[in-house]
């Protein structure tokens, strides 16, 4: 009995770093907006949810016959390497930044 107190209050603990390590790490997110021109051949719907899973919070059609999206994404991922991320893919035709 002696020692299991000392160990239910080490998991105790160590179960709270846990849950306050993740709000953090979640809260440190930030909000980016980029403007996506697809390929001609590129299906929005399949190409845009693949870009980023996960991380994209919004999408909107900017213009139908050049395939131009622009998208709210939440990242942990530094702006030159999300734009380097966004390039890299095939069915991305350019990509920039839209800081309104």
């Amino acid at each position: 009995m002696k020692l299991l107190q000392p160990i239910l209050t080490i998991v105790a603990a160590l179960a709270l770093v846990f849950v306050i390590s993740t709000i953090t790490y979640d809260m440190c997110k930030k909000e980016i907006i980029v403007v996506v021109n697809l390929k001609p051949d590129a299906d929005p719907f399949v190409v845009l949810p693949q870009i980023l899973p996960g991380e994209i919070t919004q999408i909107r059609e900017v213009d139908h016959t050049t395939k131009c999206y622009k998208m709210r994404i939440k990242s942990h991922k530094e702006r030159r390497g999300l734009m380097e991320w966004l390039l890299g893919m095939d069915a991305v035709e350019s990509a920039r930044f839209d800081d309104d």
